[in-house]
């Protein structure tokens, strides 16, 4: 009855921002020049090559790919953005009889359609999904027989994420490209996914084993911050917090930093971390252990970059 009921009311949630974007459309159409938007593609490379090395050491190789794009509308009360990211990233070690591993694979979507209320504050409809590409393995190395073996534990929608939600906002803009921004949500319906069969009927990622989607209903919050700290260094960092109603108090959270440092119009550095923390989600720890865990992840990447 309980889970019948979220799901109307996170339905409801994603009609209603489908609904204020529509109308931000039928209203705001024709003139382009109220619409601003921005993207970046970029390509990582990295190799070491090793033969009869003295001290040691294996080859290896790296390929990394990641896509950025912004998309904003913003006229009279209305103020609508967009953003898309994706990353993927392979990793060899030793010769080219040793297969490429994973090593960075995400999806972003993010929606945010804002009313206008009073100053810079704004009713405004959230929309988040999130995911990986490809399937992701577990690798471990039986120590009797030394051979290696793989364990699927994530997929595309394996899992993924949704949310929406309806509340208020505030943002402060410092200039054309650096803001602040702040919303609260006390009506948030997440969604997770687990699309695929295996993990399903292993209850893998919170989700009832067997089943592919788990609701929750609660409240978010999230503050996002982008500013350019030094000349030709920028900062950008993430912050969502979401508690659902069952089990209110249990917050899962979703922190996210990046720091890019411009060389020149190609050649860009840049250093990321990433902090999840779900308590829904049981999984095998570095030490062997199962049980709940802070997730962490930080990437240095040193490679091409074209923006448009």
């Amino acid at each position: 009855m309980i889970k019948a009921i979220i799901k109307k009311l996170f339905l409801s949630l994603i009609v209603c921002h489908i609904g204020c974007i529509l109308k931000a459309q039928d209203t705001l159409q024709v003139d382009t020049s109220y619409w601003a938007g921005s993207g970046t593609i970029g390509l990582n490379f990295a190799q070491v090559g090793l033969k009869d090395w003295a001290g040691g050491g294996e080859s290896s190789i790296a390929y990394g790919t990641l896509f950025n794009y912004k998309l904003k509308h913003e006229r009279d009360v209305h103020l609508w953005q967009n953003n898309l990211e994706a990353a993927y990233g392979i990793q060899r070690l030793g010769g080219s009889d040793n297969s490429f591993r994973k090593t960075d694979d995400y999806v972003i979507y993010k929606s945010q359609y804002g009313l206008k209320l009073k100053n810079k504050w704004y009713f405004s409809a959230l929309l988040d999904f999130r995911s990986q590409i490809t399937r992701g393995y577990s690798y471990k190395t039986d120590p009797t027989t030394n051979e290696e073996t793989r364990e699927k534990i994530s997929a595309f929608l394996a899992p993924g994420y949704l949310k929406s939600g309806l509340g208020l906002s505030y943002k402060k803009t410092f200039d054309k490209k650096d803001f602040f921004s702040f919303s609260f949500s006390a009506a948030t319906g997440k969604f997770t996914f687990v699309i695929d069969d295996d993990l399903s009927a292993a209850g893998s990622y919170g989700v009832d084993p067997g089943e592919k989607v788990r609701s929750e209903f609660g409240t978010n919050l999230a503050w996002n911050l982008q500013r350019e700290i030094l000349k030709n260094v920028s900062l950008q960092t993430h912050l969502a917090l979401f508690s659902g109603y069952e089990s209110y108090g249990n917050i899962d959270v979703n922190g996210e930093t990046l720091i890019v440092m411009k060389v020149n119009d190609f050649i860009t550095t840049s250093l990321s971390a990433q902090l999840i923390y779900d308590d829904d989600i049981v999984l095998e720890k570095d030490d062997g252990e199962m049980g709940r865990a802070v997730q962490f992840k930080n990437a240095l990447n040193v490679g091409f970059a074209y923006k448009f």
